[in-house]
């Protein structure tokens, strides 16, 4: 077996700044992003950014069966030979941003995702593997704490309660697994770390197709110009002042509010609101 250290030793080569690598190397740490995901023998695992393949190894030595994407040509190149022993290590070589991962999570299997993201691309690759959140049972995912916290934030902390946490919780329950200082990471980041729990919501925490669209419509209207109020950041998606004010009041909404303050539930109640208004 190859540690964590003797992959990082046997690397020689520094992490590239273009493809934001980061390398973890300590195993306790390693360990426990496993243990966010419940990674048992047999899982099936998809891990993005692997380079010298530290957690890729941890994940191996549980039983996992792991299917890696990395985009940089020498950490291809050292983990072709390095896991080679690995009958369960499976690696694609490539940019997952241009991944269709439709073709990759086979729908007669059950997914897990694990992986330290590059912090470049971490938002954008999140809400890729969203689309099929259905297919995974459990995801752990690395990214800069400012991200993981709106990503997990309600309006209890309005100045990071916005868009990206609304979207992650329309598919997801998640909660902040752990978090890390910069010296965790060879080499150290400017800013800290933390890894995201997200455990897929079955369909979506709004069944209905025509509320959900006009969900994500009014979330990304309202957050557009997040310091107005509700009526006025929302005045430019059609709707008369008029109309929003009586669809607000239906719910028990201050016409005064502003997005950072409203939950999850009440853009949901709003969303089916407006709709029952534009349909008379």
């Amino acid at each position: 077996m190859s540690t964590p250290h003797d992959l990082i030793r046997a690397y020689r080569r520094g992490a590239k700044k273009q493809f934001g690598q980061h390398f973890l190397s300590d195993p306790s740490i390693l360990g426990r992003i496993c243990d966010i995901a419940d990674v048992q023998e047999g899982d099936n695992v998809i891990e993005i950014g692997p380079g010298p393949g530290t957690l890729t190894v941890t994940l191996l030595e549980r039983g996992a069966n792991v299917h890696a994407f990395e985009i940089d040509n020498h950490a291809v190149e050292f983990l072709t030979e390095a896991l080679a022993e690995y009958p369960n290590f499976k690696l694609s070589h490539g940019d997952a941003m241009a991944v269709d991962f439709g073709d990759v999570l086979s729908p007669e299997k059950r997914w897990k995702c694990v992986a330290n993201l590059p912090y470049n691309v971490g938002t954008p690759l999140f809400f890729k593997l969203a689309d099929y959140h259905e297919r995974f049972d459990r995801m752990a995912l690395m990214f800069q704490r400012e991200v993981a916290r709106r990503m997990v934030a309600t309006p209890e902390s309005p100045k990071e309660h916005g868009v990206l946490g609304l979207m992650t919780q329309l598919h997801f329950k998640a909660k902040l697994g752990m978090s890390l200082p910069p010296g965790a990471f060879m080499p150290p980041p400017k800013v800290h770390s933390a890894v995201v729990d997200l455990r897929p919501v079955p369909g979506s925490r709004i069944p209905d197709a025509d509320v959900r669209a006009e969900f994500v419509r009014i979330v990304k209207g309202a957050f557009g110009q997040r310091r107005k109020t509700m009526p006025n950041s929302l005045g430019k998606l059609g709707y008369e002042k008029a109309i929003l004010r009586e669809a607000l009041e239906s719910v028990n909404i201050d016409a005064r509010a502003r997005p950072e303050t409203l939950a999850f539930e009440q853009f949901v109640e709003l969303a089916a609101a407006l709709i029952e208004r534009r349909q008379k």
